[in-house]
């Protein structure tokens, strides 16, 4: 169970990267800490260490962010992200209409959500651009990238934000 939370809570905070490297070394102190209550006539003195050694990784582990500020930049994107995609699930999942759309999220120093894929008609893709521009906490109006193919006449719509469409022929 604490390797389990150890990957999740480290696939939460930063991304799965950090979840198998905080299950990794879950699993090497778990061993460690096996060990050395498995073997008899340890001093205790040595046990005591091995416990304090456990401790103070797990509380590295739990709160990196005191020990390197940079790490919490890396936290509050990847919190914007999840929320981002959250936002913009919600909106695509009350439209079928939308069921074709996908959500990328850019690396950027700002979030930056580029929105793909294809609906039916024009008034479709003017009700997304309406709903997301409208609906979005997360997402500011400027961070938005548009290519969206509407189906009904086969052109490819794209843009920024709340600007006119640049149209591409088939």
């Amino acid at each position: 169970a604490f390797i389990f939370a150890a990957y999740f809570y480290g696939d939460y905070l930063i991304g799965i990267g950090a979840g198998v490297y905080y299950a990794v070394v879950a699993s090497l102190l778990s061993a460690l800490l096996f060990a050395a209550l498995s073997q008899s006539g340890l001093p205790k003195s040595r046990l005591v260490a091995i416990v304090i050694f456990a401790i103070l990784v797990s509380l590295v582990f739990a709160f990196p962010n005191y020990v390197n500020s940079n790490i919490q930049s890396h936290i509050n994107a990847r919190a914007e992200d999840l929320n981002a995609r959250k936002e913009l699930a919600l909106i695509f999942s009350n439209d079928s209409a939308f069921r074709e759309l996908e959500v990328t999220i850019i690396p950027q120093y700002d979030l930056c959500v580029e929105i793909h894929g294809s609906v039916p008609t024009t008034s479709d893709l003017e009700r997304l651009r309406s709903q997301v521009l409208g609906q979005c906490k997360i997402v500011y109006p400027s961070d938005v990238q548009w290519r969206i193919r509407v189906r009904e006449n086969s052109m490819i719509y794209t843009g920024q934000g709340a600007e006119a469409f640049h149209v591409t022929p088939p």
